[in-house]
């Protein structure tokens, strides 16, 4: 009789060959008893396909087809999972090394968490500028507010409650991990932060940034979350959500402050250097 895994680790792929294997890497290297692995490619042609069927394997499923976009392939993720919790990265993302060990062991601790999440790293491989990201406290009416912001490479997902929620919303182009989160906040889950660094998210030209249209839509899909908790608008930045975040949490806006410069010593997670995990020359 097989024992479901902790957790289910998705990565979701379109063209990335190039970032992919670090991807892959970073997931296979976590401890195998915890976790299956799914691997969501939207139809590549750069090679991608062949990458992932060197290792399939290791792999609990994965396809490459049109997917309709990201929020549609983890909403199909979704249907083959068959752990515990959820965790996703982008192919261009990473999973820092003991990054599944630490998550287990916090829910160990905090079992009715129904998502736990801790901090992150990004890396802008265009001025090679790295920086911590801290998560803020959940609130689903501050995050209406835009208040909160989650780092979502660190966070696991209880499956239950992302079923519950309504799994992501396949219409959702801009944030669908911001509404996946507000839907199961909205749903009666709970978080738990945790002060620990997770993932990395890496910032390149083929990123999806913020084109006025991509920035116009997410602004628009974020006014229709707000409404449904009777906030008018979220706020975008400024003075007044700066004062509003400092409210809410004075040491953690404090930390973010002093995130800008981040020494050799920061940038050592679990006894590894994290620039040697994304082959950042030193």
């Amino acid at each position: 009789m097989s024992t479901a895994p902790l957790f289910s680790i998705v990565t979701i792929s379109f063209n990335q060959r190039k970032y992919l294997q670090q991807a892959i890497d970073s997931v296979l290297s976590q401890d195998s008893d915890l976790f299956e692995y799914l691997i969501m490619d939207g139809g590549s042609t750069d090679g991608s396909v062949e990458l992932i069927e060197q290792i399939q394997d290791r792999l609990a499923f994965w396809r490459s087809c049109p997917d309709g976009g990201p929020s549609n392939a983890l909403r199909s993720a979704v249907d083959h999972c068959k752990g515990r919790y959820l965790v996703y990265i982008n192919s261009d993302d990473l999973l820092l090394p003991g990054a599944m060990r630490t998550l287990a062991n916090y829910i160990g601790k905090y079992p009715d968490a129904d998502v736990i999440y801790g901090h992150g790293v990004t890396f802008n491989e265009t001025d090679g500028s790295i920086t911590m990201v801290y998560s803020d406290r959940w609130g689903t009416r501050a995050f209406a507010k835009g208040l909160v912001s989650i780092f979502q490479q660190s966070c696991a997902h209880k499956l239950s409650a992302v079923r519950e929620a309504g799994n992501f919303n396949p219409e959702n182009r801009t944030c669908w991990d911001g509404e996946l989160l507000f839907q199961m906040g909205r749903n009666g889950a709970t978080f738990k932060r945790i002060d620990e660094v997770i993932g990395m998210f890496r910032i390149h030209e083929d990123s999806i940034t913020g084109s006025q249209q991509t920035s116009d839509r997410y602004l628009q899909d974020r006014k229709e979350m707000a409404a449904r908790v009777g906030v008018r608008t979220p706020l975008r930045g400024g003075l007044q959500s700066s004062i509003l975040k400092m409210l809410r949490d004075p040491k953690l806006m404090v930390r973010k402050c002093r995130s800008r410069w981040v020494g050799p010593k920061e940038l050592v997670v679990r006894g590894i250097d994290v620039r040697d995990v994304a082959g950042i020359s030193r």
